[in-house]
This record gives C-alpha cells, structure tokens and sequence, in this order.
C-alpha cells in the first residue's frame, strides 16, 4: 500500500463510521486501511514519507472521542 491508498482507505472508513453512526477508533482505523494491528500505524506515523498524514488520521479519531466526551 502507499499513501494515497492510505489516505483513500482511511477517508472511507471515516464516512462510513459517520453514515452509521459506528464510534471511530484507533484499533478500527488501523483494520479499515489493511493493517494487521494498530501498532502499524505507530510504526508508519515515524516514517518520513507517511507521518504527516497518519497523524491526520489518527487525530481525527481522537477528535471524534474528545466530542464524544464533551457532548456525550
């Protein structure tokens, strides 16, 4: 995979999680774009070519608990 493949995956499982109501996470992140366990997206986030856009990704479940937590 590279990382347009990444970011395509990614934008998918966003959608989806946001059409039916599933709660995103990191774990869930990491499945949807082809990764065998979320440590793999630790490993890439360090890597030069993929960092910048893992971390998108990643903040964007996070944004997603901190609202949870916020607004319920």
């Amino acid at each position: 995979m590279n990382v347009q493949e990444f970011i395509e995956r990614a934008e998918m499982y966003f959608e989806y999680c946001e059409k039916n109501g599933v709660m995103m996470t990191i774990t869930g992140l990491a499945l949807a774009v082809g990764f065998t366990a979320r440590c793999r997206l630790w490993e890439k986030k360090f890597d030069p070519e993929w960092g910048d856009v893992v971390e998108r990704a990643i903040t964007i479940v996070e944004n997603g608990y901190e609202q949870r937590l916020e607004y319920g």
